[in-house]
């Protein structure tokens, strides 16, 4: 039987599965990326993250970020209902009462350059020079967001419009200038410092030219408008332009040699940057920020802390007033101190995937890998093993909360001996089924979580043998090969629910290895890829077809852990896509007036 597909996609198919770098065509390369990657993840219940970041599951083009050989789509006049808001325009530059005070924020490390596009660095992005710039878009943050979210607003602009699918028109704000320093001297920010950026970002080779590589070409008209030329639907244009690396820099601040690892650091953003040193970094409150009442500080200070143990210190003294945490430093000190804060913020993307190999005996029965959820109880897993931090989903970011299977809904397929014991004596013989779960051995959380599953999956009639794999072998064997009847270990972070989509679960993913094929899967992928029409209900589909199927879930999700003294007030990050601007609404509580 031959299987047609349209235009359309295979259109899809060709941008973005192929857009994996065509040098992972060599299996040498693909595995070092891989590696590098999941090394990087595998702490995903971790706010320490190294500053060597991964980059998501599409990952740049070393030849071009546009392929000419592909289908080229038709615009229509299709109306698109886009899930996310313009930010009101605020020309009030002067908050309610005085700002002052100073927060000093511990880091792992203090970025070794202050270039802000070519690699996508946690510190660069997320804390770091790169917090003195601003964006087109950004990600809603605030004690008001639900999270998970990946809900965007305007910052430079002060709205957008979608009148066909293929074109973004942006009308900028008419009240932003860099700030009073050379070379820009303050003069007003512009439309074509906006194409310039974009075009910068989208530098062959550099590693978030993904993030961008469904434009066509950026234009800017006159001083106040851009208009973003789509090379094709994408669904997640908006989520990838929000992206905390797509930062707007001035044309005069690169030249003549184009490149900014040196400096100088000089945006549009909230902050300033005063000093940058090996050890520390120090943003002042700018004074020009276009934005009324933030920043909400005078000062915001970066410290290099790289020693978990030290950083926990630091707070405990008040040398700090604010520390990432791993599990481990969480419960080190959530009964230690009643003047710390400690939270936990859910972020969306990463975490740690049970995943079945679908060509191998037991797990080519639907029915077992139905099973083995049934005999799992991630929820009690988690409480017992990570003291409650993270949560179970299907691994796929999406835009809201409500985008999300329920705990109700995913509790039809997780947690259910009977159910579990039941399908075990209609499908074997024997009444027990053995199988190896192998594991990566990334710490401890992870080995001690894969022995609740064993635990769990004995009582009800497996006989589970957990195997132990260094970072390497997880890679190589389960990643790379096909060694596994069922895996246990970090996922490739994901910025954008298509990366993790087309990346995974979609039959021709570069990443897919629960070796199923599913057509009527792919078509649910490749119809939300194109188009904002009813996508919620398209995903939570797509969601609910993986569980019902019992390919891979993700039994305990990623989050970032923080802790701080009394000093620290609306402290309320939403860690997605690089997202930055919450540091901007930081408030030293001491000092409030």
């Amino acid at each position: 039987m031959t299987t047609m597909r349209s235009n359309r996609s295979d259109f899809v198919l060709n941008r973005i599965i192929l857009g994996i770098p065509k040098v992972l065509n060599s299996k040498f390369f693909g595995l070092l990326l891989l590696c590098n990657l999941i090394i990087a993840a595998g702490c995903s219940i971790d706010s320490t993250r190294s500053t060597n970041a991964p980059t998501d599951l599409h990952t740049s083009t070393s030849d071009s970020n546009f392929d000419a050989n592909v289908i080229q789509p038709t615009p229509t006049k299709e109306k698109l209902t886009i899930v996310s808001t313009p930010l009101p325009l605020d020309n009030t530059n002067s908050p309610i009462g005085e700002i002052k005070g100073t927060v000093i924020v511990a880091a792992a490390a203090i970025p070794a350059n202050q270039e802000v596009h070519r690699e996508i660095v946690d510190g660069i992005i997320e804390l770091g020079p790169g917090l003195a710039y601003s964006r087109l878009l950004r990600f809603k943050s605030g004690s008001n967001v639900n999270l998970p979210s990946m809900i965007v607003e305007c910052e430079l602009c002060v709205s957008w419009e979608n009148p066909d699918p293929l074109t973004y028109i942006f009308q900028l704000r008419d009240d932003v200038k860099w700030q009073e320093s050379d070379p820009l001297l303050g003069r007003k920010l512009i439309a074509s410092d906006v194409e310039f950026s974009l075009n910068r970002v989208r530098n062959t080779g550099w590693a978030a030219a993904s993030l961008l590589q469904s434009i066509d070409y950026v234009e800017a008209k006159g001083d106040n408008s851009v208009i973003i030329h789509l090379a094709y639907r994408d669904s997640d244009f908006l989520i990838q332009l929000a992206n905390g690396i797509n930062r707007i820099i001035a044309p005069e601040a690169v030249l003549p040699d184009g490149d900014l690892s040196n400096g100088p650091t000089v945006g549009s953003g909230p902050w300033s940057m005063d000093a940058y040193k090996k050890e520390s970094i120090k943003l002042e409150r700018n004074m020009d920020y276009f934005e009324g009442g933030v920043p909400g500080l005078e000062s915001l200070q970066i410290m290099a802390i790289p020693s978990s143990e030290t950083r926990i210190a630091a707070i405990l003294t008040g040398r700090v007033d604010l520390v990432p945490l791993d599990v481990d430093g969480y419960g080190q000190l959530k009964d230690n101190n009643a003047n710390l804060t400690i939270r936990h913020f859910p972020e969306q993307g990463t975490g740690s995937v049970v995943v079945f190999n679908t060509r191998r005996p037991p797990f080519d029965q639907v029915a077992l890998r139905r099973a083995v959820l049934y005999g799992i109880d991630p929820w009690k897993a988690i409480n017992n093993v990570s003291y409650g931090i993270g949560d179970v989903s299907m691994g796929i970011p999406v835009l809201d909360l409500d985008w999300l299977l329920s705990r109700d809904r995913m509790e039809r397929y997780l947690g259910n001996k009977i159910k579990s014991k039941q399908l075990l004596a209609d499908h074997s013989e024997s009444g027990s089924v053995p199988f190896t779960l192998k594991v990566a051995d990334y710490g401890d959380m992870y080995l001690n979580l894969a022995n609740e599953y064993k635990e769990m999956l004995d009582e009800v009639g497996f006989s589970v043998d957990v195997e132990t794999l260094n970072p390497r072998s997880y890679v190589e064997d389960l990643w790379q090969g096909d060694e596994f009847q069922a895996f246990f270990g970090p996922v490739t972070p994901a910025d954008n629910p298509n990366a993790y989509l087309f990346g995974l679960l979609h039959s021709e993913g570069r990443w897919n290895v629960t070796g199923n094929v599913d057509l009527n899967l792919d078509e649910l992928i490749e119809n939300q890829a194109t188009t904002l029409i009813d996508r919620k209900q398209k995903l939570l589909d797509i969601q609910e077809h993986v569980i019902d199927k019992a390919l891979m879930f993700m039994p305990v999700t990623g989050a970032r852990i923080w802790a701080s003294n009394g000093r620290v007030s609306d402290f309320h990050p939403n860690v997605v896509g690089g997202e930055y601007f919450y540091w901007a609404r930081l408030k030293d509580a001491g000092q409030l007036t």
